[in-house]
């Protein structure tokens, strides 16, 4: 495995302290997309993919990831966003 200099290091733990936030910011815009492509089946299909490996970067639990999956509730996935879960 390649050594990292000190600077890369820090960029890196960086990273991983805020990946909880930053997968909630990434989820928070494609909610935003998913409410523009309204209508465009193909284009909500694509939204909905990112959107699942989004939520299973934020390690959620299975039964909350599963409803919004199963069931494509915008207004749930608004609350996760808005308040995490």
């Amino acid at each position: 495995m390649t050594d990292y200099s000190p600077h890369q290091k820090r960029i890196i733990r960086n990273y991983y302290d805020n990946r909880e936030t930053l997968m909630l910011q990434k989820l928070g815009e494609l909610l935003s997309d998913l409410y523009l492509a309204q209508g465009n089946a193909k284009k909500e299909q694509g939204l909905w993919v990112r959107i699942e490996k989004a939520l299973d970067n934020l390690e959620m639990p299975g039964s909350v990831r599963n409803k919004v999956l199963e069931t494509h509730d915008l207004e749930l996935l608004a609350s996760i966003v808005n308040h995490g879960f």
